[in-house]
This record gives C-alpha cells, sequence and structure tokens, in this order.
C-alpha cells in the first residue's frame, strides 16, 4: 500500500486509498538521472570517466479529489514556487521523507460532473530520501544495573551508574555517506578538543580555551557545515587540517579528545540515513 503526505508550513495534504485526495500515480520514487562525464585518450581505447553525480530528483504525482471546494482550496495552498515542500512516502513498514518545491502543477476537470485531477511535479535538489525517523547515539552508556523488584512502583526499578564513553561506533545503513550533527556540553575546562574519525583518522579539531558549561556544536551535512559554540559560529579556532568527515556506509567510529586528556564532556551524534528510493 502506498500514501504520500505533503506539507508546507501549516499546510497538509494527504492522498491514498482511504484518503479524500484519491492517489493515481506517482512516479520518481525509485530513482532519478544521472550526470557522467567522459574524456578519452589517443593513446588508447575507450575513455574514462571524469565526473559521476546524481542530479536533482523530479517526483510527479497524480490525484483525483471531489468537487469539494474546501478540498481545492487546501490544495491551491501548495501551489507555489517560493515554500519548501516536504513530501513523505509510505509504502508498508517503509516511511522516508524527501524535501523540494512544486515546479509544475495544474487542475483538471473534463465536465463539471467528473472529479478533479490534481498534477504537479516536486523538484527535489538533493535528490536523496532521508529517514523521517532519524537516529541518535548518546557517548553515555549505563552501567552495573539492578533491576529491583518491588510493589511501588509497578514493576520495580533499575539502579545503576552513567558513565561517559570517548568514543562510540555509528553504524549508517543507508545507501549513501551522511553528515551528522554532534553537541559536546563541558562539564570541565579543557584547552582543546579534538573529533576524530577513528576508521580514517580524518579529524576536526578547535584550538581554544573551553570553559564549564560551554556547549559545542558541530554539523557536517553537505550545505550545513559548520561549528559553534555557545550559538555563535566559531570558524576562527578551527585547525587549517580539520576536515568535515561524513559517515560512510558501514560502521565509523567516532572519539571526542581533549588536550587535558580524560573525560570532560557529555556528547550526543544524530544523523540521517540517506536511501536512493523508496
Amino acid at each position: 500500500m502506498l500514501k504520500i503526505k505533503l506539507k508546507s508550513g501549516g499546510h497538509i495534504i494527504e492522498a491514498g486509498r482511504s484518503f479524500p485526495y484519491k492517489l493515481i500515480s506517482v512516479s520518481g520514487l525509485d530513482g532519478c538521472d544521472f550526470d557522467i562525464g567522459l574524456s578519452s585518450s589517443a593513446l588508447y581505447d575507450g575513455g574514462y570517466i571524469t565526473k559521476s553525480r546524481m542530479q536533482p530528483r523530479e517526483i510527479d504525482i497524480s490525484f483525483d479529489m471531489t468537487n469539494d471546494e474546501g478540498l481545492r482550496r487546501q490544495m491551491i495552498k501548495l501551489f507555489s514556487p517560493h515554500s519548501e515542500v516536504e513530501l513523505t512516502v509510505t509504502r508498508f513498514d517503509t516511511q522516508r521523507s524527501i524535501r523540494g518545491i512544486i515546479s509544475e502543477c495544474g487542475i483538471k476537470q473534463s465536465t463539471l460532473f467528473h472529479l478533479q485531477t490534481v498534477s504537479l511535479t516536486l523538484l527535489c535538489p538533493d535528490p536523496y530520501f532521508c529517514d523521517c525517523s532519524g537516529s541518535g547515539i548518546s557517548f553515555s552508556e549505563d552501567t552495573g544495573l539492578l533491576h529491583l523488584v518491588c510493589p511501588l512502583p509497578q514493576n520495580g526499578f533499575t539502579v545503576g551508574k552513567r558513565v561517559e564513553r570517548d568514543r562510540i561506533t555509528v553504524n549508517n545503513s543507508g545507501d549513501a555517506s551522511c553528515g551528522f550533527d554532534l553537541s559536546i556540553s563541558f562539564r570541565d575546562p579543557v584547552q582543546s578538543v579534538t573529533v576524530t574519525n577513528t576508521s580514517t583518522d580524518e579529524f576536526v579539531r578547535l584550538d581554544h580555551d573551553f570553559s564549564t558549561g560551554d556547549l559545542l556544536r558541530l554539523s557536517t551535512r553537505p550545505g550545513k557545515k559548520g561549528v559553534w559554540l555557545n550559538e555563535e559560529k566559531c570558524l576562527q579556532y578551527l585547525d587549517r587540517r580539520s576536515v568535515f568527515f561524513p559517515l560512510r556506509q558501514g560502521e565509523t567510529g567516532v572519539r571526542i579528545s581533549g588536550g587535558n586528556g580524560g573525560i570532560f564532556f557529555s556528547a550526543s551524534l544524530s544523523f540521517e540515513q540517506l536511501y536512493l528510493g523508496v
């Protein structure tokens, strides 16, 4: 079973078998066009690839709606190239979303007695779908857990100790590399901090005297890369050898270290896995 949801601002349109908007067809969910560059040489046969990239994705959607003036007005509110639209696609138990703008749209009705048919094209500059729920990992872990059974609270309670780790392993099971957001809250002063990809030795290092209570945020998401200290950009603290490394497919080790050594922080990492289709 397939259903879609279009959301722009506070306006939401849902189309499927059991909705007032009856979904007719959707194309562009399974793949998009590629841009392949080839070059040749007089020294050998064939050629070699100079570039390979995915082009922006176009998704064509058609659905019927009854001759209800309220439904028609609600639909027209989405027809603007100035507003970003989030498309959420649900296919059986899989739900993924993508963002874009309406590049083409229209409502056709053969006669006043027939259903109105809506046709629109969603142009998505970023061709990847992402998980709607997202993924998050904390650098904290609970150890020495002991479950005590007693009448109150119901089913008892669990006691243990929460400790901070200096490294985690992130599993990206998507179809492509993806960026991530990392938040670090400093519990003790430290002179510098380094975030390292233990799989490739790439790192992001900031040379600065951090204080207790400071909040550092790092993003390696394409188009949103940067570092912020207490919500202010702080690119001036970056080591010139820093690389905003992505999470490649499979497992990636991420380690946080500081000039003073030891565990001086609490941290969490979040990311969205990317997919080629739904």
